[in-house]
């Protein structure tokens, strides 16, 4: 459905508008697109794949890449603030109808629509006395980096846009996306929210806000303390605690897998046809918990290569533009870096930089 949308406004946007993409920042579109044509190479080898050339370089690249161009007022990006507004809140209270009721009603709307090709992961791992939902996403911890990247795009606009400061909308998603983070139950939309915590201390946030944000935090701590102590022994003090998941001595296994099908196709990687649990145990190779280990036996040198640079060309704009934004880029290299990020593309990412540079030239009055 979102490729099909996508493609509509593409070729909306290529029939009605005159000059193609004249709005994104040079550097953007030359990553952008030497990341399309890297997805390219992976869509055709070895087998031709329709939907990995399309997919991703028309929902995530080009999509943004025409919101570049239609965003020329502030008004523009704060309607986009708000559609993010309005599916966060989403997020939240599918997930909440989940973990209370044991109904998803958007989940089961899209298998009734999807039939037997879908996939999602089931809600049966329970942590700390806790139990997980996905809301609507494929699997949890997607949506728990989902949530926490929103949540931080979301304090950041908050944060240095005066006008929004009264805007329910907002205060409402920033308010409840802590919560569905916590019932993600996992260990890296944590690391991903604690990536943002510098930006109340180079902020101008007032005093006020930041000890009531402060006393939120202590209570949440106090709250669900048995909670952030496994996720802390998880981590740090593995053999106290039932990791249920990849605990550090598995991701190093499935770097050493990663790295021995990388070098039989260290160029293009192992393609697209490649599936690793037909050579490997589900024990060793389960998940392979990280885009990066991915990338790398999947689609080679080209892939990563290319990955890294859209992330290097993100993070010099947003050193020019707004350095708050370095804290969404860290967010989001600890998302992919400790998960395999099911059902979560680059597109999140991309949205990050649009509202860098829009944010930038309508606070400064840039033309």
């Amino acid at each position: 459905m979102d490729l099909a949308i996508s493609i509509i406004a593409f070729l909306l946007y290529f029939i009605n508008v005159r000059k193609k993409f004249d709005g994104v920042p040079k550097i953007i579109f030359i990553s952008g697109l030497i990341y399309c044509i890297s997805q390219f190479i992976y869509g055709i080898h070895p087998r031709f794949a329709i939907n990995i050339i399309l997919y991703e370089p028309i929902t995530a690249i080009c999509y943004v890449f025409i919101l570049y161009d239609v965003i020329n007022r502030k008004e523009d990006l704060l309607l986009l603030l708000k559609g993010f507004c309005i599916v966060s809140i989403v997020l939240v209270l599918d997930g909440v109808i989940d973990i209370i009721a044991n109904i998803n009603p958007i989940i089961a709307l899209e298998e009734t629509q999807a039939g037997p090709h879908f996939w999602h992961s089931p809600n049966d791992v329970a942590r700390a006395g806790l139990t997980r939902t996905t809301s609507f996403m494929p699997h949890s911890i997607s949506m728990g980096c989902l949530a926490a990247l929103l949540w931080g795009l979301f304090a950041i606009m908050y944060i240095q846009n005066s006008c929004l400061q009264r805007n329910k909308l907002l205060i409402y998603s920033v308010i409840s996306l802590p919560l569905i983070i916590i019932f993600s139950n996992s260990r890296t939309p944590i690391i991903a929210v604690v990536c943002f915590v510098p930006i109340l201390f180079m902020s101008n946030v007032r005093t006020k806000m930041k000890c009531l944000i402060l006393i939120i935090g202590l209570v949440c701590f106090f709250t669900f303390h048995g909670y952030f102590e496994w996720m802390y022994n998880s981590v740090f003090n593995e053999q106290k605690v039932d990791v249920d998941g990849s605990n550090s001595e598995m991701r190093e296994r499935q770097l050493e897998l990663a790295v021995f099908y990388f070098l039989k196709q260290p160029i293009f990687g192992m393609g697209n046809q490649f599936e690793i649990l037909n050579f490997e145990s589900l024990n060793d190779a389960a998940g392979m918990e990280s885009v990066w280990f991915q990338l790398l036996y999947l689609q080679g040198v080209v892939g990563i290569v290319s990955y890294i640079y859209l992330l290097i060309t993100a993070c010099v704009r947003m050193i020019k533009k707004n350095k708050l934004y370095i804290f969404f880029l860290l967010a989001w290299i600890a998302s992919i870096t400790f998960s395999s990020q099911v059902g979560l593309s680059i597109f999140i990412f991309m949205i990050g930089t649009l509202f860098c540079e829009k944010s930038y030239l309508f606070n400064n009055n840039v033309n």
